[in-house]
């Protein structure tokens, strides 16, 4: 269930680029408010994109526990 805090907005992004986003149609928008982790280094940073590839093949994911 989703919370009602904020405003649906009356797109839905396919793709995103640096600091673009694109819909569907391929309407390019300039993200403006970003998401967690996009605000320094945008969608799909192609270097990040190869270590988080890479290192996905190796370990994901252990516990602290």
């Amino acid at each position: 269930m989703l919370m009602d805090n904020y405003a649906q907005f009356g797109y839905s992004f396919v793709k995103g680029d640096g600091t673009y986003l694109y819909d569907a149609d391929g309407k390019q928008y300039i993200d403006f408010s970003c998401g967690i982790s996009v605000t320094n280094l945008g969608h799909c940073n192609s270097h990040i994109t190869k270590c988080l590839k890479e290192q996905a093949n190796k370990l994901w994911h252990t516990s602290n526990l």
